[in-house]
């Protein structure tokens, strides 16, 4: 029983990782039509964000090296605009945080995503609420090396626009005959908004 149970909730958290959305599925010409319905007047009064970010790197002739960091960040609205809330906020959080104020808001949909700069990406749009998929995989063979890379990004906004989840993962892969190096990366940010 114990041994399902540990079976069952790695499954779950698989499928987590690999969809974000809660949503309805639309296309990306209605989920741009959706974005401009948005009321971004919002009563936010406070915002708290945590984050989570880890680096492994292993390979052969290579010593496993293992990063990561977690962090949180208190924010508060005065006079219209977002400031820290805390001096005890970690750096990588304000920056991040502003980062997803300023960049990743509904509001400049258009301005930060890169859709159609990279081939072989897939892009799901769903709505109710606003959420986003985004998946990027490429394989090359040159001159007796054989490299990969898969990027998933997920993103999930409320009502107003702000981002409430953003997930990125990145494996990356290369190998000859004799050498294999891998390396993943993974970040996860949660902001909730009162």
């Amino acid at each position: 029983m114990k041994k399902l149970s540990k079976i069952t909730i790695g499954l779950i958290i698989v499928t987590s990782i690999c969809s974000c959305s809660k949503g309805t599925k639309t296309t990306k010409e209605k989920f741009v039509e959706k974005i401009g319905n948005i009321d971004f007047k919002d009563n936010y009064k406070k915002a708290k964000l945590s984050y989570v970010n880890s680096e492994i790197t292993k390979g052969t002739n290579i010593e496993p090296e293992k990063k990561g960091l977690k962090c949180s960040g208190i924010y508060v609205k005065e006079n219209g605009s977002w400031v820290s809330g805390s001096d005890k906020n970690d750096s990588k959080a304000d920056s991040q945080f502003m980062y997803l104020l300023n960049y990743v808001h509904l509001s400049c949909f258009d301005e930060f995503f890169y859709e159609d700069t990279l081939s072989d990406t897939e892009v799901k749009y769903y709505v109710n609420p606003f959420s986003l998929d985004w998946a990027y995989k490429s394989e090359d063979k040159d001159h007796g090396y054989k490299s990969s890379q898969e990027i998933h990004e997920c993103y999930e906004w409320d009502d107003y626009g702000y981002v409430t989840y953003f997930l990125h993962e990145e494996e990356y892969k290369v190998s000859d005959s004799n050498n294999e190096m891998h390396s993943s990366r993974y970040t996860k940010i949660r902001v909730v908004y009162n």
